[in-house]
């Protein structure tokens, strides 16, 4: 049987979600994800399985014993209480604890269980939290610099990640490649069981392998399951999906 590859969503309560499509009613609160992450699973050989959020964390936890591999999609900022620091009002973007809560509960259970894990964007960025590092909540403002990019189409490469030897420099087979990026929120100080492995051309981490739980523990800033035509992508979920296969 093809691996279980579960993956979390974005939660919402604004019912400008539901409005903006003229779906639902006033008062509703929202599940939802990009098809993409789909397709990349699917396309690599997995079962993609979304993962709701429960009100009760309870009811998410026999999923972990089904599921054979876990995917933090992107989304919403992390909330930065997880790391210890206040919200910066007018930075920070909206956060949904609802989400952090159940997926940091999904995290630890799948790390210690030695799940393959593979974090994208707001994904690697919750994994640094949780393990214990800290965000940038605004790079623009914290940095001095933009990664999201969104004037070009979604599989177009605008910057290049640089990557170091590990696992994921020997998944992709190349030091240097070219990816999009969407996010204004990045890793500032790494966790104590996180290694950088892969930067940006200003410094932002890029690219992060995580030790303690499953060897395939890592994440990746830039969107990969939206460069949808790119044999590189393709390499990772591959690896991704084998991983899950053998765990």
């Amino acid at each position: 049987m093809k691996p279980i590859i579960g993956i979390t969503v974005n939660y919402d309560f604004r019912e400008t979600i539901g409005s903006a499509t003229g779906l639902g009613t006033p008062l509703q609160d929202w599940d939802y994800i990009a098809l993409d992450y789909v397709n990349a699973v699917e396309k690599a050989g997995g079962i993609p399985v979304l993962i709701p959020n429960c009100k009760d964390t309870e009811t998410m936890r026999p999923f972990i014993e089904k599921i054979d591999g876990l995917l933090l999609s992107g989304g919403s900022d992390v909330d930065p209480e997880i790391y210890g620091e206040p919200v910066k009002r007018g930075k920070c973007g909206p956060v949904f604890p609802r989400r952090d809560f159940q997926e940091a509960e999904l995290l630890k259970e799948a790390f210690a269980r030695r799940i393959p894990i593979l974090g994208i964007c707001r994904g690697v960025q919750f994994m640094n939290a949780v393990f214990g590092g800290t965000l940038y909540q605004d790079l623009p403002s914290e940095m001095g610099t933009v990664h999201s990019v969104n004037v070009y189409p979604r599989n177009h490469a605008v910057h290049t990640v640089t990557l170091k030897e590990g696992l994921l420099r020997d998944v992709f087979s190349e030091e240097s490649f070219g990816t999009n990026t969407y996010h204004h929120q990045a890793v500032k100080d790494v966790c104590p069981n996180g290694t950088v492995v892969g930067t940006a051309e200003d410094g932002v981490v890029e690219a992060m392998e995580f030790s303690g739980g499953h060897p395939f523990t890592v994440g990746v800033q830039w969107h990969p399951e939206m460069m949808y035509d790119s044999p590189l992508t393709a390499k990772l979920f591959a690896a991704f999906v084998k991983a899950a296969a053998g765990k």
